[in-house]
C-alpha cells in the first residue's frame, strides 16, 4: 500500500501530538495544503505570512507544543523570516513546512550559482539556516520519514527553537508506504535529551547558606520547561525574594510577598535596587539580556555571587556576564531534583531582607512616578493599572512593542492566573495581533486581549479579517499616540527634539482605527478621557460577546518611566548607568534613605 506523501507528513506530524497549523495557501504548496484540508488537523487562514509565524509563537507559549506554519515558496518564505527569526531568538519551539518548486527547477539542481531558477523561486533554507536550530529542502521522498522525526525533535528538545522543512512539489507528490504511517512511534521529546546530570546542589546550598541578601531572577524558561509549580514551591520553600524579565512576570500574584517585580532598563526600581544590592543571585532559566543588565554590564549586581542555570552553555559564557557557578541543565529536571534534595536542618532566615525589598516594591510603585497626564488624554500606566483590576481570572494577555509592550510589562499587575505574551527578544512591531489570535487557538475558553500601539497595530492590520472571519471574541485596546511614542522619546533625548519619521509633521501618523475595525465588521469606540475609561468599564468590554476594539488616546509626549537611560558626559558622550539609578532620578534625600536602611539590615 502507498500514501500521498503530502498525506503521509501530515500523519506523521498528526502522530507527534501537532493539531494547528497557521497557513495561507500557494502554488508551490499546492499538495501540502490540500492534505493539511483533509488530515483533520485545525487549519487557520491567515493573510500574511509572518503573522502564520507569529500566531505559531503565541500558540506554542500557551500550548507548550509545536503549531505548523504552512507557506509557499519565494515571498510566501521570506515573508514568514521575521516570525521566525523572534521564535529563534526566545526559544520557542515551531515547524515550518514550505512548499517550492519541482526539484528539478531549483537552484540546487541547475548545477550553476543561479540567483532563481524556478518561479518564484528563493533559496530559503540557506536563508534561515541561522535562525532555525535544523532546515532542509528534501530531495527524495525516501527522506520525509526520518526529516520529519528530526525536525519535531528539535523543535522540541534541548534549548527549543523553530526548525524549516521544504518540500518540493513533485515530492508533494510521491509515495511511500502507508506501513511507515502506522508504525510510527511518537518521538521522546523529554527535554532532558541534551542536558547534563550534576545540579551542584550542595554547591549552591553552601553559597546560600553565607549570602544574606539573596535574590532569585526568573526567566522565561520556567514557562518554557513547563515548571511554573515546581518553581513556585522552591521559592516558597527558600524563602527568597524573587525578579522576573519579562516572560517571567505572570508566574506570581504581584501581590505576593516573595515577589519583588520585573527589572532591567524598563524595569521596576525596586526590582532594579534588590538585584543591585544582592549578594548572591540565582538566575533560573534567565539568558540575563542586555535589556535586563543594562548597557553597562560590568555595573550589574557588582557585589554578588552568581549561580545561573540555564540549558546553553553559550549563554552563561557570554562575554556580558562573569558567572561563579555555571548549571547547564534543563531547568525542570534542576528544580525537581532540587526539591527532592536532603536540606540541612538549619536554613538561613532572610525575612529582614525580604521585608526591606517588600518596602521598596511598595514605596517605589510605578503608578506612583510623575505620569504626563491632561484632560483629553489618558496616560498609558493609568489604563493599565484599571486594567489590572478588571482581569479575569485565566485572562491571556499579548502585547505588540513600545509603549503596548514595555508599559505593560511595568505596570500589569496579574493576579496569579493569567499569562503575559509577547515577543521579547526580537521586540517586532506587529506581533499582537497575530499573536493574539495564536493565543486563542491555544485555549478557546478565556479571555484573550490585545495591547498595542498606533504603530504596531498598522504592521498587521490585516489580520482584523481573521478575527472577523472566525469570529475571535479577542477585546483589542490600542494605544494611540499618533506617532512612534518610544522613538519620538529616543529622539528628544539624544537629538535634543529633533523628530523624524515619529511624528505627524515628520511623516508618521494614525488613521481612525475604530472606522477601520468597522470596516470588518468590528464593534469598537474611543476614549480620549480617563473618566470614561474606569475599571467596571473595561469589566463591561471584556464580558462583550464577540471582538471588540477600544482605541485609547494616550499623550504623544507620555515618558516609559521610570527607565534606564543613557546620559551625555563632559564630552559629549553619552554614558549608560547602573540599574539603580533611573530616571526620573531619586532625590539625595531618598538615596540617602535606601543607604541607611541597608547599612541596617547589615549591622542586624
Amino acid at each position: 500500500m502507498k500514501v500521498k506523501a503530502s498525506d503521509y507528513i501530515f500523519e506523521r506530524l498528526k502522530s507527534f501530538g501537532i493539531d494547528t497549523i497557521f497557513c495561507i495557501t500557494g502554488g508551490a504548496s499546492a499538495h501540502l495544503i490540500e492534505s493539511a484540508r483533509t488530515s483533520g488537523i485545525e487549519c487557520v487562514h491567515n493573510y500574511h505570512e509572518q503573522a502564520c509565524a507569529m500566531a505559531a509563537d503565541a500558540y506554542a507559549r500557551i500550548k507548550k507544543k509545536p503549531a505548523v506554519v504552512l507557506v509557499t515558496n519565494g515571498p510566501g518564505s521570506s515573508n514568514t523570516i521575521t516570525g521566525v527569526l523572534a521564535a529563534y531568538q526566545d526559544s520557542i519551539p515551531m515547524i515550518v513546512i514550505s512548499g517550492q518548486v519541482p526539484t528539478r527547477q531549483t537552484i540546487a539542481s541547475a548545477g550553476t550559482n543561479l540567483r532563481q531558477f524556478g518561479v518564484q523561486e528563493a533559496d530559503i533554507v540557506n536563508m534561515v539556516k541561522g535562525i532555525t536550530k535544523f532546515s532542509i529542502q528534501i530531495r527524495d521522498v525516501s527522506e520525509i520519514s526520518e526529516c520529519i522525526s528530526k525536525a519535531f525533535s528539535e523543535a522540541t528538545s534541548g534549548r527549543m527553537g523553530p526548525v524549516w522543512i521544504e518540500i518540493p512539489l513533485d515530492i508533494q507528490n510521491d509515495y511511500v508506504d502507508d506501513d511507515l504511517v502506522s508504525g510510527q512511534q511518537r518521538l521522546n521529546s523529554d527535554l532532558n535529551s541534551e542536558v547534563l546530570n550534576d545540579y551542584r546542589i550542595d554547591e549552591i546550598l553552601t553559597e546560600l547558606g553565607r549570602s544574606h541578601r539573596p535574590i532569585i531572577i526568573a526567566g522565561s524558561a520556567i514557562h518554557l520547561a513547563d515548571c511554573e509549580v515546581e518553581f513556585r514551591d522552591f521559592v516558597q520553600r527558600m524563602g527568597i525574594p524573587v525578579v522576573c524579565t519579562w516572560s517571567a512576570t505572570d508566574i506570581f500574584d504581584y501581590n505576593e510577598k516573595l515577589y519583588i517585580g520585573n527589572f532591567g532598563i524598563l524595569g521596576e526600581r525596586a526590582a532594579n535596587l534588590a538585584v543591585q544590592n544582592a549578594d548572591f543571585l540565582l538566575i533560573l532559566g534567565s539568558r540575563l539580556s542586555i535589556p535586563n543588565i543594562g548597557y553597562a554590564t560590568e555595573l550589574f549586581s557588582p557585589n554578588s555571587r552568581k549561580i545561573m542555570v540555564d540549558i546553553d552553555i553559550n549563554e552563561i559564557k557570554k562575554n556580558s556576564l562573569k558567572i561563579d557557578l555555571a548549571v547547564e541543565c534543563d531547568l525542570r529536571l534542576f528544580l525537581t531534583n532540587f526539591l527532592a534534595h536532603n536540606f540541612p536542618k538549619a536554613k538561613p532566615n532572610y525575612d529582614a531582607w525580604a521585608s526591606l525589598v517588600g518596602t521598596w516594591k511598595t514605596d517605589f510603585n510605578v503608578n506612583n512616578e510623575e505620569h504626563t497626564r491632561s484632560p483629553n488624554k489618558i496616560n498609558s500606566y493609568d489604563f493599565i493599572d484599571c486594567l489590572s483590576k478588571s482581569l479575569p481570572v485565566g485572562a491571556v494577555v499579548v502585547t505588540d512593542m513600545g509603549t503596548s509592550f514595555t508599559c505593560t510589562m511595568q505596570a500589569l499587575r496579574s493576579n496569579g492566573t493569567n499569562r503575559l505574551i509577547t515577543s521579547s527578544g526580537c521586540s517586532p512591531m506587529g506581533f499582537g495581533l497575530p499573536g493574539a489570535i495564536g493565543a486563542y487557538f491555544a485555549e478557546k475558553n478565556t479571555n484573550i486581549i490585545c495591547i498595542a500601539g498606533d504603530g504596531g497595530f498598522q504592521m498587521n492590520i490585516q489580520e482584523l479579517q481573521t478575527i472577523a472571519h472566525y469570529k475571535i471574541p479577542l477585546k483589542i485596546f490600542i494605544l494611540n499616540s499618533n506617532g512612534y511614542l518610544a522613538i519620538s522619546n529616543m529622539q528628544k533625548n539624544l537629538f535634543d527634539g529633533n523628530y523624524f519619521g515619529s511624528t505627524p509633521s515628520t511623516g508618521v501618523d494614525s488613521p481612525n482605527f475604530v472606522e477601520i475595525g468597522h470596516a470588518y465588521g468590528i464593534r469598537g469606540h474611543k476614549v480620549d478621557s480617563i473618566k470614561d475609561l474606569d475599571s467596571s468599564k473595561i469589566s463591561h468590554i471584556l464580558e462583550l460577546d464577540g471582538p471588540y476594539l477600544c482605541e485609547i488616546a494616550i499623550p504623544s509626549d507620555q515618558l516609559m518611566i521610570p527607565k534606564l537611560q543613557s546620559l551625555k558626559d563632559s564630552t559629549g558622550r553619552f554614558v549608560s548607568s547602573a540599574l539603580d539609578d533611573m530616571f526620573p532620578y531619586w532625590s539625595t534625600q531618598t538615596k540617602e534613605q535606601i543607604e541607611d536602611d541597608l547599612e541596617q539590615l547589615k549591622r542586624s
